[in-house]
């Protein structure tokens, strides 16, 4: 924790309004993400208007830290005993992974780590017919502000953006905005997400302010 709180030493800065954090392992990433959320939580950086944009690309399993085998896994064994509980070796010299669950720590970013933030979330799938259904989900079970879906097919010419801050008014339901690229534009689907993203971060501040006064 210590090395977070140095940001010099994990992140970027551009005009003093970027901020992007550098991570390697899954631990890495939660250790990082948690400690920063304390850090948006002291002085006057969530009244500010603080947005989490989190676009990582986070596996939904890993072998944890403590369960991950201290030497190196040799071919042609056929015990069933090795150094962690998560890795077992077949009679026929198969290799068998157990891997955990990653901690899903969503829900906890939004109603508990930074509740004054806007919270952006990612919702990668492969499957057509559910990106939406498992996006509109998403954006239920962990309550964050927006929830962007991509194919990973098609992560370059569209996405989808889920969210209910239109015009200000979130009694008008669920919107799910359809963000594409023009075939003969030079422009990049980063550049009218993010544009839109602003314009939903510069609303979601203006009903905070109506909601505190």
């Amino acid at each position: 924790l210590t090395s977070v709180c140095r940001p010099s030493k994990f992140i970027f800065l551009s005009g003093d309004r970027l901020l992007l954090l550098d991570f390697t392992t899954v631990e890495d990433y939660l250790v990082k993400l948690r400690w920063i959320c304390f850090l948006f939580n002291q002085g006057d950086l969530c009244r500010q208007g603080t947005l989490l944009f989190l676009a990582a690309a986070v596996s939904d399993f890993f072998i944890p830290h403590d369960h991950l085998p201290q030497h190196k896994l040799h071919a042609g064994l056929t015990s069933n005993r090795t150094s962690s509980d998560n890795i077992q070796y077949g009679t026929d010299g198969s290799l068998t992974i157990h891997l955990s669950p990653v901690p899903k720590v969503l829900g906890l970013i939004s109603t508990k780590w930074v509740t004054s933030a806007m919270v952006v979330s990612f919702k990668l799938e492969t499957d057509t017919s559910l990106v939406l259904d498992r996006a509109k989900a998403a954006f239920k079970r962990y309550q964050t502000h927006a929830v962007v879906a991509n194919l990973l097919q098609t992560r370059k010419q569209e996405a989808w953006l889920i969210h209910e801050l239109d015009g200000g008014n979130s009694g008008t339901g669920l919107s799910s905005e359809h963000l594409t690229v023009v075939p003969s534009s030079s422009e990049e689907l980063e550049d009218i997400l993010t544009r839109r993203v602003a314009y939903l971060h510069t609303t979601f501040l203006a009903l905070r302010k109506g909601t505190t006064r």
